[in-house]
C-alpha cells in the first residue's frame, strides 16, 4: 500500500470539543478553588494598593489601609519612561506617629541599574509606558488601631527618556509622595477587589 491509498481523515470534531471542555474544566476549577478555598490571608496578601507619586492636586491627601504586624502592598506610579525601564538606589519607605513623633524606615527600595546605553524598540515610535515601583511595608504590632499615621516615600529614581533630538538620555525622578496609612485591627478586603 502507498501513502495515496490511504483514506483522507477528517478532523474529529468531537474530540476537540471534548479536549476544549476538558481545559475549560479545568480552568473553572482553578477559579473556584482561588474563590472559595483562599484564605483571607492570601487574598490580603495579594491585595496591592496604588499610590501615584505626581498626582494632578499636588495638596491630595493619599490614603493607604494597613493592619499592624501585616504586609500592606503599594505600587506606586511615578510617571512614564522608555519601556516602563527604571532605576533606583536609597528610596525609603517611613511610616510615623506625628504624637509620638517616632519614626521607622519601612522598607528601601533598590533596584540596580541594567539598563542599555541604547534600549531596542519593536515599533516604529518610542514605547513611554508607566513606571510601576511595588513596595510593601509592615506596621508596627503595636500601631494604635484607628489612627492616622504619616508616610513617605523618598529619594532619586533614574529613568530613560529620549529627548527631542532622538537621543537617550538617563533622567532623575526626585521622588517625595506623603501619604496617609490607616491603622486597622482587622483588614478587610473592600467590595471593589481585584488581584
Amino acid at each position: 500500500m502507498t501513502s495515496g491509498s490511504f483514506p483522507k481523515q477528517k478532523p474529529s470534531w468531537p474530540m476537540i470539543l471534548l479536549g476544549a471542555g476538558l481545559i475549560a474544566a479545568v480552568v473553572a476549577l482553578a477559579a473556584l478553588y482561588n474563590v472559595f478555598y483562599l484564605g483571607d490571608e492570601a487574598l490580603i496578601k495579594s491585595y496591592q494598593q496604588h499610590l501615584t507619586a505626581f498626582p494632578k492636586e499636588p495638596n491630595q491627601t493619599q490614603v493607604i489601609l494597613a493592619a499592624a504586624a501585616r504586609q500592606t502592598n503599594v505600587e506606586i506610579l511615578a510617571g512614564k519612561s522608555i519601556k516602563g525601564l527604571w532605576a533606583a538606589e536609597g528610596v525609603t519607605v517611613t511610616i510615623s506617629d506625628p504624637c509620638s513623633c517616632a519614626e521607622e524606615n519601612a522598607m528601601a527600595i533598590s533596584k540596580e541599574k541594567t539598563l542599555s546605553d541604547k534600549i531596542q524598540h519593536n515599533a516604529l515610535f518610542e514605547r513611554r509606558d508607566p513606571v510601576l515601583i511595588p513596595t510593601s511595608f509592615v506596621l508596627a504590632s503595636d500601631a494604635p488601631a484607628g489612627k492616622d499615621l504619616n508616610g513617605k516615600i523618598e529619594g532619586d529614581l533614574l529613568i530613560p527618556m529620549m529627548t527631542s533630538e532622538g537621543v537617550q538620555e538617563d533622567t532623575i525622578i526626585t521622588l517625595s509622595v506623603p501619604f496617609i496609612p490607616v491603622s486597622y485591627t482587622h483588614l478587610t478586603l473592600p467590595t471593589n477587589y481585584s488581584v
